[in-house]
């Protein structure tokens, strides 16, 4: 979401301290078979291509289903994507003003979804992997998260950052530094101040005290309320009982040559 970086720094009245390269093709699927390897492009054209002896008339299919996905985008961005509710009242009342023609999309999962487009696995398969960025499965992710194939495919596309996706850090960071900010390093924070409601200070393990009109915390939500706010509604025991989404086990792998067969974002 290239442009979530770029309203930043129209906000921040900044230039961005890294440059974007645009992926084409967005990804490729390797399936076990030998020599099943599908590239997704966002061109539908192209595409359809790849997926020739799988889905015919996939183009048009496509662009019907990625059509659907951007009215639902455009409908709700506004009134439910970049919004925050503290109230499930809240929350209701602008879900009501969504136009009621993607009511029918609440009741389905993100697999019965693209099975309403796409006749072939391999189809459905891939364009539901979206689900897995949000933690879940096709099987158990809400069909209104169609949106993402819109953000994929049509809003946005994909993008690497030249030098590394750590020059996203760094090249704010030296920002940060030259506008005077301090910033400190191996700091873990254990316990707070507060004065009725109002969280007036974090304190450090070392006991330092850090003080400031607004905090944004950014650790896991569920795990600092438990660990550091020790609220009893985030109490170990009751969170162990809940349904959490899936964690990834990533594996670093540093290679000292090239190999040809894989692009990038395999």
């Amino acid at each position: 979401m290239s442009y979530e970086f770029e309203e930043l720094a129209r906000d921040a009245e900044i230039d961005l301290p890294f440059q974007f390269n645009e992926l084409d093709p967005i990804y490729t699927v390797w399936y076990d078979t030998p020599g099943k390897i599908f590239r997704i492009y966002k061109d539908t054209e192209k595409l359809a291509h790849e997926f020739r002896d799988y889905e015919p008339g996939f183009q048009k299919k496509m662009e019907d289903y990625l059509a659907s996905a951007g009215k639902l985008y455009h409908d709700t961005e506004g009134l439910i994507i970049r919004q925050n509710f503290d109230t499930l009242a809240a929350y209701a009342i602008n879900l009501l003003k969504v136009p009621p023609g993607h009511l029918p999309k609440l009741g389905r999962n993100f697999w019965q979804e693209v099975s309403r487009y796409f006749t072939s696995d391999e189809v459905r398969e891939i364009i539901s992997l979206v689900s897995f960025f949000l933690g879940g499965t096709p099987f158990n992710t809400p069909a209104v998260y169609s949106m993402l194939s819109y953000t994929e495919f049509v809003h946005d596309g994909y993008y690497n950052v030249k030098g590394g996706m750590y020059r996203i850090t760094e090249g704010f960071v030296d920002l940060l530094q030259k506008a005077g900010v301090k910033i400190s390093y191996n700091t873990s924070i254990s316990g707070f101040n507060s004065e009725g409601n109002k969280i007036n200070g974090f304190i450090d393990r070392e006991g330092g005290q850090h003080k400031a009109d607004l905090f944004v915390v950014n650790a896991d939500a569920a795990l600092f309320r438990s660990k550091v706010l020790e609220r009893r509604k985030y109490a170990t025991e009751k969170l162990d009982k809940m349904n959490w989404t899936m964690a990834p086990l990533t594996i670093y792998l540093g290679l000292d040559t090239k190999v040809p067969q894989i692009d990038h974002h395999n």
